[in-house]
């Protein structure tokens, strides 16, 4: 059985991330959902000083391929992200 996975935060590499929505609904299937999303990401990206090398926004999930945020973790960035897109957020 293999060991629990360890993370190499802090060296400097790129981090492929996916994400699904909630029970993978289409909650990203209008343009005005994924615009907002785009718009979200832009923010946390100048909140946390990270490269967005690239991403796919799909109406089910989303691939991120990220540099290492200066401040915070790539799991503290995906934290704000999806805290901010959640529906009721401000």
């Amino acid at each position: 059985m293999p060991r629990r996975l360890r993370r190499h935060d802090g060296t400097g590499h790129v981090h492929f991330i996916t994400s699904s929505c909630y029970h993978q609904r289409p909650l990203l299937g209008t343009a005005a959902r994924r615009n907002r999303f785009l718009a979200i990401l832009e923010q946390v990206c100048l909140r946390c000083s990270f490269v967005e090398v690239g991403y796919v926004v799909m109406p089910e999930h989303i691939h991120l391929l990220i540099g290492e945020p200066e401040r915070g973790t790539p799991s503290t960035v995906m934290q704000v992200l999806k805290q901010r897109f959640a529906p009721g957020a401000v």
